[in-house]
């Protein structure tokens, strides 16, 4: 091993050597510094740090410049923090701690580089800075009352988080193009908010217990967000603003509630709910758009807000009692199709007792199979078509065109 310059300090260390290893442990209310750069004429490669410490209130603090440099930071007990800042092409960051009320930060800057924070405890929390293009972000935490923070800059990053265990909180702020993210949450009273801007993005989120919490803003093209949740007392929230995105949103079990705002053209909307008492409120704005919903068990609503042109494929199909559609069209050559199972549903207008579709050229197909079901709307404008089949004892139908 050639060695250029080699210099270590009692509470920092500065490196300018070809592949340099430094190892460190630490016990009760220590503190470690350990900064490794590279020499004036940016050749050096090949660092490496490896922090152990055990005890309470501990502190550890590595900075890195330089290409192939690796992180390895433990710490077991309380109270402790531990602070990376990473420049470079292909490094590589992994970072533990264990027990109560940890604090991690991790910044890094470069191409190439992998990010991984591990937390088990209670009270913990990780924040991850990630600027550059091909990074790869794995976080994991364990038990109960912790926070992850993500923030990505870049082309073709890739974000995994993970949380298990009882009201944990996780954030991702992704800019940039063709990034991915996968969030899993199982556990009772999470919450998941994401925030997207670029091209070609994708969120994968699943979470799985009671009363979690799903947030995402999505502004670009070609995005895709794909979020499941099984449990109880669930809500999803989307808000998406640009062209040809794709949302499929699922969720399984009682008392979900989910609400999309969508703006722009040749999206695609696919909701499932399952369960009872379900609520699913959409808002689209623009042309070309299609929604496929489906919603299956007692006491459903769903309301469907359209405006805007050539919006064809629009799908609701409810299956259950006690159910309500709130339907409001506005826009020309727009298509809606409609189709209730069940006893004692409705469909009507918004906040009205009527639905209404108003335009040119737009075409109604409106089926309830079942007893004691309700129809009443209107169109305004001209040349609509509107179609209307129940089937079953006490129905009624009251529809208008002018």
């Amino acid at each position: 091993m050639k060695k250029h310059k080699k210099q270590l300090m009692t509470l920092a260390v500065m490196v300018t050597s070809l592949s340099l290893h430094a190892t460190v442990f630490a016990a009760s209310n220590n503190m470690t510094n350990i900064q490794q750069v590279t020499d004036t004429t940016n050749s050096v490669i090949g660092q490496h740090v490896v922090v152990d410490q055990k005890g309470d209130t501990l502190h550890a603090t590595v900075s890195q410049v330089g290409d192939g440099q690796t992180v390895r930071i433990k710490q077991h007990g309380m109270h402790s923090s531990a602070t990376t800042l990473t420049r470079g092409q292909k490094n590589w960051i992994s970072l533990y701690q264990g027990e109560e009320e940890h604090v991690s930060n991790i910044f890094q800057q470069g191409d190439k580089n992998v990010d991984k924070s591990h937390q088990k405890g209670f009270n913990n929390t990780s924040h991850i800075n990630t600027e550059g293009n091909h990074n790869y972000t794995i976080a994991r935490q364990a038990e109960a009352f912790n926070q992850t923070t993500i923030n990505t800059l870049g082309q073709e990053n890739t974000t995994l988080t993970e949380q298990i265990g009882l009201q944990n909180d996780l954030w991702i702020n992704t800019e940039g193009d063709v990034n991915d993210a996968h969030i899993l949450q199982i556990g009772d009273n999470n919450i998941n908010s994401i925030h997207l801007q670029g091209v070609d993005n994708r969120v994968i989120t699943s979470q799985e217990g009671n009363s979690n919490h799903f947030y995402t803003i999505n502004n670009g093209d070609n995005n895709q967000i794909i979020s499941t949740q099984i449990g109880n007392s669930n809500t999803q929230q989307t808000q998406v603003s640009g062209d040809e995105n794709t949302q499929m949103l699922r969720q399984v079990g009682a008392e979900n509630r989910l609400a999309l705002a969508t703006e722009g053209s040749n999206n695609q909307i696919n909701f499932y709910s399952n369960g009872q008492s379900n609520h699913i409120f959409t808002f689209t704005l623009g042309d070309n758009n299609q929604a496929d919903i489906t919603q299956t068990g007692i006491n459903n609503i769903t309301q469907l807000n359209v405006f805007g042109d050539n919006n064809t494929h629009m799908e609701m199909n409810q299956t259950g009692d006690l159910n309500v559609i709130d339907l409001l069209i506005g826009g020309n050559e727009n298509m809606a199709i409609v189709t209730q199972w069940g006893n004692n549903n409705s469909l009507m207008g918004i906040d009205s007792p009527r639905f209404e579709v108003s335009g040119h050229n737009s075409t109604l197909n409106l089926a309830q199979n079942g007893h004691d079901n309700t129809l009443m709307g209107e169109q305004i404008g001209e040349r609509h078509t509107l179609f209307v089949s129940q089937t079953g004892d006490m129905n009624t139908a009251i529809v208008t065109q002018h």
